[in-house]
C-alpha cells in the first residue's frame, strides 16, 4: 500500500457508505492508555443498535489506534496528561427518518464523553459533538482558556468570530 492509500484508506473503504443521506452521529477521543481497556468496556457493552460498531454495508465503524501523546506539541491540540494514548473513532449513522436511533446515538455519546472526560481523556471537538462554554474551558484547562478569553476579548469585542461553535457563550 502507497502512503497516500494508507492516509486515505477510510475514505476509499467507505466512499459509498458515506454518500447516502443519514446523519453523522460520530465521536473522536483520546483516552490515557491507563483508561483505555476499561473504558472500552463501556462502548461494548452498548446494545448493538446503539453502539453501531458493527459493518453495515461495509462502512468501517470503529477505529482504535495508539499515540505517542510526546509527539503533540501545540498548546491548543489537548491530548491526555499521559505519554501513551489511544484514539478511538466511533463512526455511528442511525437509518434515515430514525428520530428515535439518532436520540439514542446522540445520548451515548453524551455519556461516552462524559465518562472519558472523568477518565483524563480528552476529546477531538469537530467530531464530538456540540460543547458547553463550561466543557471548552474543562478541555483547555484553566490557564489555556483564561489567555484564550483574554485574547477573545481584546481581539473579538463585538463577538464576530466563532458564533456557532458557542466556545465563548
Amino acid at each position: 500500500m502507497t502512503y497516500q492509500d494508507y492516509l486515505f484508506r477510510f475514505e476509499a473503504r467507505n466512499a459509498a457508505a458515506l454518500s447516502n443521506k443519514a446523519p453523522r452521529v460520530f465521536i473522536t477521543m483520546w483516552l490515557p492508555a491507563s483508561a483505555a481497556k476499561d473504558y472500552l468496556s463501556n462502548i461494548f457493552a452498548l446494545p448493538p443498535d446503539v453502539a453501531g460498531l458493527p459493518r453495515v454495508a461495509e462502512l468501517e465503524r470503529f477505529g482504535f489506534n495508539p499515540l505517542n501523546t510526546r509527539r503533540f506539541t501545540r498548546p491548543m491540540f489537548k491530548v491526555p496528561d499521559e505519554d501513551w494514548a489511544f484514539s478511538v473513532w466511533l463512526f455511528r449513522s442511525p437509518p434515515v427518518g430514525d428520530q428515535a436511533a439518532l436520540s439514542a446515538m446522540m445520548a451515548s455519546n453524551r455519556e461516552l464523553l462524559a465518562k472519558m472526560t472523568a477518565v483524563g481523556g480528552k476529546r477531538y471537538s469537530p467530531y464530538s459533538g456540540v460543547m458547553s462554554s463550561e466543557e471548552w474551558a474543562a478541555h483547555f484547562g484553566p490557564e489555556l482558556w483564561r489567555r484564550l478569553s483574554e485574547a477573545k476579548k481584546k481581539f473579538d469585542p463585538n463577538n464576530v468570530l466563532s458564533p456557532g461553535a458557542g466556545i465563548f457563550a
